[in-house]
């Protein structure tokens, strides 16, 4: 039966991902890929800030302006505030960082690029500043669509860290085996004892006899 790669012991007791630098995937440290989605988490926030308090900050309508049209706008505004401060503090838990701010990203990018994509395309009829807004819907979606495929690719990653149980009762369980093998292996030879009057015996002794014969003969 085959041993997994990750307890198969060589000399001195090293492991085969200390001795040949690789590790399986399931097997890495999930760490650094959740503070490597900080960045983006970040930087999206930041923009989604300025432009929700400031670029949107004062907002004019004109009087034929439809209701829907207005609405639209006003949720529009609000999503980059609400937004950006809310992939802010997932910026902030990736820096951790914490295994479920992927998870949170998609969510977040998830919501405000639906919004942005129905506003802005309602805002589109009217004005060319929902064109932009309907670039950011795209855009958001597809960092929420990167965020769901790092949360797929950490979670076997943090399972495997999180519960060694039985990686490590295995190659407990090697070493015990290598253990009583070394035990059993005697580390000299040892000679049988052979009965006298035995069969041995007797074909250990002929060689002298026959010696003996030739003398006399």
């Amino acid at each position: 039966m085959s041993v997994p790669s990750r307890v198969q012991r060589y000399g001195g007791g090293v492991t085969m991902a200390e001795a040949t630098g690789t590790e399986p995937a399931h097997y890495r440290d999930w760490r650094p890929l959740v503070r490597a989605s900080a960045a983006s988490a970040l930087i999206e926030a930041a923009i989604f800030l300025v432009v929700g308090f400031f670029v949107l900050r004062n907002l004019v309508f004109s009087l034929d302006s439809s209701p829907l049209f207005v609405t639209a706008v006003k949720t529009v505004a609000w999503a980059f505030r609400l937004g950006g401060t809310c992939l802010l503090a997932v910026g902030l838990l990736a820096l951790i960082p914490w295994r479920y701010a992927p998870l949170t990203d998609t969510v977040v990018s998830g919501a405000v690029g639906l919004v942005f994509v129905i506003g802005g395309g309602i805002w589109v009829t009217s004005d060319f500043m929902g064109a932009i807004v309907l670039l950011f819907g795209l855009m958001s979606l597809n960092s929420a669509r990167n965020a769901w495929a790092t949360h797929r690719l950490i979670g076997p990653m943090a399972a495997s860290n999180t519960a060694p149980s039985a990686s490590a009762t295995l190659e407990h369980m090697l070493d015990d085996a290598a253990q009583d093998d070394s035990a059993s292996t005697p580390s000299e030879t040892k000679t049988d004892h052979v009965p006298e009057g035995s069969l041995a015996e007797f074909g250990r002794d002929k060689p002298e006899e026959e010696n003996k014969t030739g003398k006399d003969a």
